[in-house]
């Protein structure tokens, strides 16, 4: 469907009337045909409601923690870190991870036993677990190694 500049957040209605979308974003790049991406109805309806009654969506999971790749050594001076890799660049006050003893400039070198080399990697691993889910996560704090167990929190944001 043709979308008009400005109409993220609107609705996307089909020819009879209905309601079957709300548009999320555009794409009027001259590279493209004006390509839309719409949230579908019954997913919209969720989320709303969630808002409503909780003030935020329920069931999204969350590991209390913010992460970053270092991918040269000029990065790992930049960071103060040793090493290139995946390292922990914050901490929630209180969050999931901070509550396992996760610490900035931890550097993560593997959860549940698969080396990790991207953040990517760990926000796929993050999307296919649910709340409640724990994580096994080796990392390296200095010169130490340390295993982590990690309980998957709910993203109340």
């Amino acid at each position: 469907a043709a979308l008009n500049s400005g109409n993220s957040g609107g609705g996307l209605f089909d020819s009879s009337g209905n309601l079957v979308g709300i548009v999320a974003a555009k794409d009027a790049d001259e590279s493209s045909e004006g390509v839309g991406f719409a949230i579908p109805t019954d997913v919209a309806k969720v989320v709303i409601e969630d808002i409503i009654k909780h003030g935020y969506v329920t069931g999204r999971p969350t590991l209390g923690f913010s992460t970053v790749d270092i991918t040269s050594m000029r990065e790992a001076s930049y960071y103060g870190v040793d090493w290139i890799g995946v390292y922990i660049s914050s901490v929630v006050k209180d969050g999931y991870g901070e509550k396992a003893g996760l610490k900035p400039r931890d550097y993560i070198y593997s959860v549940n036993s698969e080396v990790i080399t991207t953040t990517d990697r760990i926000k796929e691993i993050l999307e296919e677990s649910n709340v409640g889910d724990t994580l096994l996560l080796e990392i390296w704090r200095g010169s130490d190694s340390i295993d982590v167990v990690l309980v998957i929190g709910e993203d109340v944001s």
